[in-house]
């Protein structure tokens, strides 16, 4: 009898053992599985980010260009009518920039199944996802602004209220006024530090549903759920990515960071010694020059490594679900 505990007690170990070696095994053949497919297609995605890249300034070179005209027809045109331009202009170049950029996902997602790229198609088709996705997220950072808002609005109104009640005495209006302003001031941190926390929650489930959205077409409400439910089924392993990824990445970025910040400094000091001699100026552009593009191809490489591991992670945990 005793041994026969002892047996499923050894039993029941070796179950959790093998369970946690799974857990692990699986996001490391995740970062074996990115890493493959990051070695073997890192040029063709390159090429096609750095095309995006190339659309994104054309877009926003064009739309800089209409607004200098519409600032500069502040002078003869009614002012209010150029101000809504102004503003029309702006919220169109934000929406073509971000539509451009979620072509992204597809470029992964074609180069690594071996289908043909079409950067146009895709944008058209994740125009309405990406509208749906930036409101949904609106939406709910609203939560955690319009609580302030509010709340300090009552402090102002009862101030008004006070000094409106016949509140003379100058002490007690600023004691009042000062009294709730610390109320509020609180009451807000609080709030704010505990949205932070439901914000971080919330990012953390719906981590995969841009992934659903532009590649899987699924709507948003199913998009969410999916999301959702690939985390649940994959909790510990999605925890473990999460913070390994950003560890490895940290770290990289970090080491990459420290000469750029070298060279940022030797730019600038080259700048300001330019009245004294023209070569500084020369030298310090070229640092300065040099330190842009190395930080460009950095951010490049940065999303680059950060949308394939975590679309092979995604792909792995959907099969799961």
């Amino acid at each position: 009898m005793k041994n026969t505990k002892t047996d499923t007690k050894i039993n029941t170990q070796n179950i959790q053992k093998k369970q946690k070696e799974d857990k692990i095994d699986f996001v490391v053949n995740a970062y074996r599985k990115g890493w493959a497919e990051l070695r073997d297609s890192w040029k063709k995605i390159s090429i096609y980010f750095i095309k995006i890249l190339v659309i994104g300034i054309a877009i926003f070179t064009f739309i800089s260009l209409l607004l200098g005209i519409g600032i500069i027809s502040l002078a003869v045109i009614d002012p209010l009518i150029i101000w809504a331009i102004i503003g029309i202009l702006i919220l169109l170049s934000l929406i073509l920039l971000g539509i451009i950029e979620s072509v992204k996902y597809n470029i992964i997602d074609n180069i690594i199944n071996k289908k043909e790229i079409k950067i146009i198609e895709n944008a058209k088709n994740n125009l309405v996802p990406w509208i749906k996705y930036n409101l949904f997220y609106f939406a709910f950072c609203l939560i955690g602004i319009i609580p302030v808002i509010l709340l300090y609005l009552m402090v102002f109104g009862g101030l008004y209220g006070i000094n409106g009640n016949g509140g003379n005495d100058a002490e007690a209006s600023v004691f009042s006024f000062f009294t709730l302003l610390l109320g509020a001031v609180w009451i807000s941190l609080i709030w704010i530090i505990l949205f932070v926390i439901i914000m971080l929650i919330f990012r953390f489930i719906i981590q995969f549903v841009l992934f659903e959205m532009y590649i899987e077409r699924k709507g948003l409400r199913e998009a969410v759920k999916k999301s959702y439910e690939i985390v649940k089924n994959n909790l510990f392993e999605t925890i473990g990515f999460n913070i390994s990824f950003g560890l490895i990445m940290g770290v990289i970025i970090s080491i990459v960071n420290l000469p750029i910040q070298i060279f940022a400094r030797f730019a600038f000091v080259g700048i300001s010694l330019m009245l004294q001699n023209n070569m500084f100026l020369i030298i310090g552009g070229s640092i300065l020059l040099l330190v842009l593009i190395i930080t460009i191809l950095m951010n490049l490489f940065v999303e680059m490594t950060s949308l394939v591991f975590t679309y092979e992670f995604w792909r792995k945990a959907r099969k799961r679900c």
